[in-house]
């Protein structure tokens, strides 16, 4: 979990980095869903973000799976990304 300002507004973010000899196990998605249930029950989130270049088709693919939608696109520390959102 990671706390981020997206264009001027302080959000908690689900963020993910798995070492490519583990990738299609399953990880990601399984920790990312972890994490997101943990910021819900103990830090009493009412949402989730996750910031992704939109040519990042597997992490696309693992917020998708976890109920983040895309909610917008934004200039982030000089990329453009898309902003996915869960809200709980």
């Amino acid at each position: 979990m990671l706390a981020q300002e997206v264009d001027g507004i302080n959000e908690l973010e689900v963020a993910y980095r798995i070492n490519d000899q583990y990738w299609g196990n399953g990880y990601a998605t399984e920790a990312t869903k972890s994490c997101m249930d943990l910021s819900q029950d103990f830090l009493r989130a009412t949402s989730i973000i996750s910031i992704i270049l939109p040519e990042n088709r597997s992490s696309v693919r693992v917020a998708e799976k976890n109920g983040l939608i895309v909610e917008k696109e934004s200039l982030f520390h000089a990329y453009q990304v898309q902003i996915y959102r869960k809200v709980f």
